[in-house]
């Protein structure tokens, strides 16, 4: 199927998404237009904790119909890497009151904390998140937009830092 982009569109953009919130866990793929400054490029990963987590892999390019070649979902990489960051997720809430400790799992190797609105069926709710995180999402700059399996997340605040060695058993 194409589209026709808007004025301001100038950019392809095909996303490819694993969401897992709760019990469901979520893959899409979305090709569409965008802005130039909006479409990031390449894998982000996420992991809040084994029932949260968001990776995602995204393309950009300039040229009609530029966006037509198949992207590759992110690899479910699962592995424990040694690395560790403090998590939590909330509702109704832009910080975290108590925090565990979550094992850093594949390329991820930085703590990342974010606040902002969650956006589901049209209703939005602040919250707060922190977990690990690869660089790619630390480099996200504020006031994105991250939509995932009907969720828009609105990033108000994104703080990062190296994720920490994991305490030995």
């Amino acid at each position: 199927m194409s589209v026709t982009c808007g004025e301001s569109e100038d950019t392809c953009l095909t996303f490819v998404g694993i969401n897992y919130m709760g019990s469901e866990k979520i893959t899409e793929t979305v090709k569409g237009c965008s802005v130039r400054s909006a479409c990031l490029p390449g894998p982000i990963s996420v992991t809040i904790n084994s029932q949260i987590y968001f990776w995602s892999n995204s393309s950009c390019c300039q040229g009609d119909q530029c966006n037509n070649q198949k992207l590759d979902m992110p690899a479910e990489n699962t592995t424990l890497n040694g690395l560790s960051c403090p998590t939590c997720f909330i509702l109704a809430s832009d910080e975290c009151d108590e925090m565990e400790s979550l094992n850093c799992v594949g390329e991820d190797n930085h703590c990342i904390t974010t606040s902002g609105t969650l956006t589901a069926e049209g209703i939005p709710v602040a919250f707060a998140s922190s977990g690990c995180s690869s660089a790619s999402a630390c480099a996200l700059p504020l006031d994105t937009n991250i939509y995932s399996a009907g969720i828009t997340f609105h990033l108000k605040k994104i703080v990062c830092s190296p994720a920490v060695r994991a305490n030995s058993p």
